[in-house]
């Protein structure tokens, strides 16, 4: 039993991999090749040529935020997706040194159950980092509750410390949210059965001493 269980979790396990390789990123134009289209609102967000994989002919996405602090500038995208499934999303972030106002770069996840991302929020998440002068990389995962049927992924300037009308600015590129994959609930529940069979394996049977 414990073999065959072991032999499942293996082929899973790949199917998994290969599911999450061939997984389709549901936002457009993130990793800011030539501008920064397809993002809203423009106000603050511009395009830079400073790349996270160093790349001469891309670049990546500057949110301003010249606010009073504590404030976080957004800009982002609506997308629709599935409630009950589990979501990634992830992005890279880089924030220069030499700046008079102090913050940190903010990935932020939002569900809503309109498909203009404006009414209807229901719950979110976010995930942020504060690294200076070298580009870093973000990543969360959040269940998409029952109701939900669009999502927003907003990058954001969080002005923590400064002064009014100052700009604080970050970079972002790579930003990733990922289609659901029923490959994801396949391989937890894999995970449990060879959780299952481990704990079987460590119970001595009647008469029996442990391995």
């Amino acid at each position: 039993m414990g073999r065959r269980l072991l032999v499942l979790g293996a082929l899973a396990l790949g199917s998994l991999l290969g599911l999450e390789a061939r997984a389709q990123n549901l936002l457009t134009n993130s990793t800011f090749d030539a501008n920064v289209n397809g993002w809203s609102p423009l106000t603050f967000l511009s395009w830079n040529g400073n790349d996270a994989d160093g790349s001469p002919s891309s670049g990546s996405a500057q949110v301003r935020n010249n606010g009073t602090p504590p404030v976080a500038i957004k800009s982002g995208q609506c997308v629709a997706i599935t409630a009950g499934q589990t979501y990634q999303y992830a992005a890279d972030y880089f924030i220069p040194s030499g700046q008079s106002d102090s913050g940190e770069a903010d990935l932020i996840l939002s569900f809503y159950s309109s498909s203009n991302c404006v009414i209807g929020y229901i719950i979110g998440d976010q995930v942020g980092g504060v690294l200076i002068d070298t580009w870093d990389h973000l990543a969360g995962t959040f269940d998409a509750p029952i109701g939900a049927s669009y999502a927003k992924v907003e990058l954001a300037s969080n002005k923590l410390v400064g002064t009014t009308g100052t700009n604080y600015y970050v970079l972002m590129d790579n930003i990733f949210l990922p289609e659901a994959s029923a490959g994801l609930q396949q391989g937890l529940a894999v995970a449990a059965l060879l959780a299952a069979a481990r704990r079987r394996k460590s119970r001595p049977g009647p008469g029996c001493g442990r391995d």
